[in-house]
């Protein structure tokens, strides 16, 4: 590690809104690279990548291009970032990890939104009940979801509901670094006192990863939405499709 990532580290690891979250080893935490100068012609490349999730949205296609790292477009409520993967954990289920800069972070499991942390209200686990899932090529099933979250008003919820799960046939889809042909499936959840809510997940038909999604990340709270740019389940950035505009 050099002097700058210690420094970085020590920065990012004062407790917060995230404190209760096991620490993250940093590598590369990114958010979405916003207005700003850099001084002199060379940037330092970890000072270059971090930025706040901030309302304004630059060329996260452009960025994504530029960075090595597995990463993806990421938008909570009114903000948007280009987010790189900070660490992941297990493997069935698996627990990837993506945080900002100013310690917003997301916990997905199996490629959907299971946590947040540092939001204005907050996420704090989204269970799909294991034995009710759907197997990947279902094309309808229904199962049972659990939603445990924190209000702006630091108020805690819970919610159960029913969820129905069906798919459609393959079709195009435009991501930040490619265009792919992937199953959209639809999520209808009925939740006990909360109302109906339908979330979207983009599936490869292959592999049945999640490569884009739009949800919400509690009933009747804001949007959680994202496009993967460069896969984290290869050992190669191209995985599945070559990006556009790769040199």
């Amino acid at each position: 590690m050099n002097a700058a990532q210690g420094r970085l580290r020590a920065a990012l690891s004062v407790s917060g809104p995230g404190a209760g979250w096991a620490w993250l080893p940093l590598m590369a935490l990114v958010g979405g690279i916003t207005g700003g100068c850099a001084t002199g012609s060379a940037v330092n490349p970890v000072a270059e990548t971090m930025a706040s999730l901030l309302g304004s949205t630059p060329d996260f296609s452009e960025r994504a291009a530029d960075l090595p790292y597995a990463s993806m477009e990421l938008t909570a409520g009114r903000s948007s970032a280009l987010v790189v993967l900070a660490y992941i954990q297990g493997d069935d289920p698996e627990y990837t990890y993506w945080q900002s800069s100013n310690r917003v972070t997301f916990q997905f499991r199996d490629g959907r939104p299971f946590a947040t942390a540092g939001l204005e209200g907050r996420l704090l686990s989204l269970e799909r009940l294991e034995n009710d899932l759907p197997t990947p090529q279902g094309d309808a099933d229904t199962y049972r979801v659990r939603a445990h979250w924190v209000d702006p008003q630091d108020q805690e919820h819970v919610a159960v509901g029913e969820a129905h799960w069906a798919c459609a046939a393959p079709a195009s889809v435009e991501l930040p670094l490619r265009t792919l042909e992937l199953r959209r499936c639809e999520e209808t959840i009925r939740w006990e006192g909360f109302g109906r809510q339908v979330n979207v997940f983009h599936l490869s038909p292959d592999s049945q990863r999640v490569w884009a999604g739009e949800t919400r990340q509690w009933p009747g709270g804001p949007a959680l939405n994202w496009q993967v740019a460069r896969p984290w389940w290869s050992a190669t950035p191209n995985a599945d499709a070559p990006p556009r505009d790769a040199p």
